[in-house]
């Protein structure tokens, strides 16, 4: 969400920065490579087959239930918005752009 409002705010001062910037980013990229060596060949082949299995459930069930797939939209039909609950989320009386209406967000997403 953090992006997103990055996207249409971005002269919001951010609030949080990550500590010792740089220096977080390598030592978390070397600590899992370092689990990641550390695991076994059944691992990496469990991992390839569910790896395997996912995106071929994912092309399936993308390639069916694309709007793409679907065509063009009839004349005089407005599309399906993809995120509907944008709106209800950000209210215009906000004077900062990244604080949050919590009430109106979406249970997933909110609690």
């Amino acid at each position: 969400m953090r992006i997103a409002l990055r996207r249409r705010y971005p002269d919001t001062e951010t609030r949080f920065r990550v500590p010792f910037h740089p220096v977080t980013l390598v030592l978390g990229v070397a600590c899992c490579l370092y689990l990641m060596l550390g695991t076994g060949r059944a691992t990496w082949l469990q991992f390839s087959v569910f790896l395997l299995a996912g995106g071929v459930l994912y092309a399936l069930y993308g390639r069916r239930n694309s709007r793409l797939a679907a065509g063009p939209p009839k004349a005089g039909t407005e599309p399906k918005p993809l995120v509907d609950a944008w709106p209800r989320v950000f209210r215009s009386d906000q004077a900062d752009p990244g604080s949050v209406n919590q009430t109106a967000l979406p249970r997933a997403v909110g609690r």
